[in-house]
């Protein structure tokens, strides 16, 4: 099934381009750095000149239209600058792992907790922010410290994956918590390995792409005073010197 189609999309304008399973489309991008790197070596690129002369000369962006299953198509970032192949196994004997395995570390020690707060301001695990996970009286006690909400359902406190990770950037140690942060994260990345082939490989690549923004964030933005530029996911994040130096 065709369930991935290339666009050049200005305004509420749109000019399909390819349409393929999403790697096959990554394959037509994946070898150039960015949108204007694509169009300019693009076989059919007289079709995108016409239809940005059409419009008046505007500048459009490439997207990729996507439909998870039977999910409502959602528009994704194009995959750039790398290649279309994934891990499918992680082999820490050889120092090789998924893109999940990569991401699930970041979880736990990323500068900032900035992996986080771009997890956190991504649609990616959609339903699965809402994954359960059972907690003790003094775990529960944790959130309620940090006005994080739990659940409580036939006797029994929970905390949600979100809930987790709102957690996970308000203090610089898990503490009580680490066990239940521990397992919930455990659990989403078991969930995702047992997903089919498409569904895995969707994952890995939307985790790849987060994974390039965050080190570019790193590596592009000066940090001063502790604080990270509001530019990088929309408010001003004050972070622990203990969590962030001075890059």
């Amino acid at each position: 099934m065709n369930n991935a189609t290339l666009m050049y999309v200005i305004n509420d304008k749109s000019l399909r381009l390819e349409s393929q399973p999403l790697f096959l489309v990554d394959k037509y991008t994946c070898g150039f750095k960015n949108d204007n790197d694509f169009i300019n070596n693009y076989y059919n690129k007289d079709k995108i000149y016409k239809f940005i002369s059409d419009n008046n000369n505007k500048i459009g962006k490439l997207v990729v239209s996507y439909a998870r299953g039977y999910n409502a198509k959602e528009s994704l970032t194009p995959l750039y600058d790398t290649d279309n192949k994934f891990v499918s196994n992680d082999n820490p004997y050889e120092g090789v792992y998924t893109e999940v395995e990569k991401a699930r570390r970041l979880l736990f020690n990323s500068k900032g907790q900035l992996f986080t707060r771009l997890i956190l301001s991504s649609n990616l695990f959609g339903d699965m922010m809402e994954n359960l996970i059972d907690l003790t009286l003094k775990e529960k006690e944790c959130l309620d410290f940090y006005d994080i909400d739990s659940l409580y359902i036939n006797g029994v406190y929970y905390a949600t994956f979100r809930s987790l990770l709102q957690f996970r950037i308000k203090t610089y140690r898990l503490g009580y918590l680490r066990g239940a942060y521990e397992d919930m994260i455990d659990s989403i990345k078991a969930d995702i390995f047992k997903m089919n082939n498409n569904d895995f490989y969707f994952y890995n690549r939307q985790l790849r792409i987060l994974i390039n923004k965050y080190n570019s964030l790193l590596n592009t933005f000066f940090v001063k005073n502790l604080k990270i530029n509001s530019i990088v996911i929309g408010e001003t994040y004050k972070i622990n010197k203990h969590n962030l130096k001075y890059m």
